[in-house]
């Protein structure tokens, strides 16, 4: 397999930005040690949790660092655009953590607010069951005893008042980190669909200035970027996560990383 004729999915598709641009070594190695620091702090024993209100911060943490790490590892193979909308996604489970640790009153994350944070989550659930339910039953495919059990599961669904799904945006203000929303999540929505900003990442530009080729391979033209994004989306949720949950040990360990994060930006 050539990577040529075969793209990514190629054996000799790097699997590691610093072996294509040692200049890119910083970014990949802060990227590992707060990767590593994370994992340790989601190993911290835990009561096992009885109620949703202690489940879901532990769950959306361990979905957060997924995330994170999915972030790095595509921009490590070259997926440029891939990479960014997962730090993106980073982000917005981040904010979602947030609000399960710090069991959020939500004013402008619900339409029909003021909500407790997991009741909108579990509300965001049911009105996707519900519209789904109609949605199928509507299908020309759907079999007739399965419309049936549908148009019940949806009549029995929309019994109970439900209130809105979590807003993003308004999820953030409610949080106080509406800044970190504008200058992070909205940016990166770019990649996060087949917009203008992301399929000009496949241009090859040549040296008039004209376009000379399109590009389907590995891309680092932002990889310190991308990295650096991810590590901002990831740091505030672990900092409500340990919050909650860690010691006076974690969270010098997690002043130490945002002072690394800093320092690393402040020199980009």
């Amino acid at each position: 397999m050539t990577l040529e004729a075969d793209g990514f999915l190629s054996d000799g598709a790097p699997a590691n930005a610093a072996s294509v641009d040692a200049g890119l070594t910083p970014y990949s190695a802060l990227a590992v040690k707060i990767n590593q620091f994370v994992i340790g702090v989601m190993k911290v024993p835990q009561n096992t949790p009885q109620t949703v209100d202690e489940l879901l911060p532990m769950v959306l943490a361990g979905r957060l660092v997924q995330d994170y790490e999915a972030s790095v590892l595509l921009a490590n193979r070259g997926f440029r655009a891939q990479a960014r909308s997962m730090a993106r996604s980073t982000l917005e489970t981040a904010l979602f953590c947030i609000g399960a640790c710090r069991e959020v009153v939500l004013k402008k994350g619900v339409k029909n607010g003021p909500t407790a944070f997991s009741d909108a989550f579990l509300s965001g659930h049911e009105q996707f069951r519900r519209k789904m339910t109609k949605e199928l039953a509507e299908l020309p495919l759907t079999t007739n005893d399965l419309k049936a059990h549908l148009r019940e599961l949806h009549r029995e669904l929309s019994e109970e008042s439900l209130a809105s799904a979590i807003d993003v945006k308004g999820l953030a203000e409610d949080i106080g980190l509406e800044d970190l929303y504008t200058v992070l999540y909205r940016p990166l929505s770019q990649d996060s669909h087949p917009s203008v900003t992301s399929v000009d990442h496949h241009f090859v530009v040549g040296e008039t200035g004209g376009i000379s080729g399109i590009r389907i391979g590995p891309d680092y033209e932002q990889y310190s970027d991308t990295v650096l994004s991810a590590i901002a989306a990831v740091l505030p949720g672990m900092d409500a996560y340990i919050a909650k949950y860690g010691g006076e040990e974690e969270k010098r360990e997690l002043s130490a990383m945002v002072a690394a994060y800093k320092s690393l930006a402040e020199k980009t």
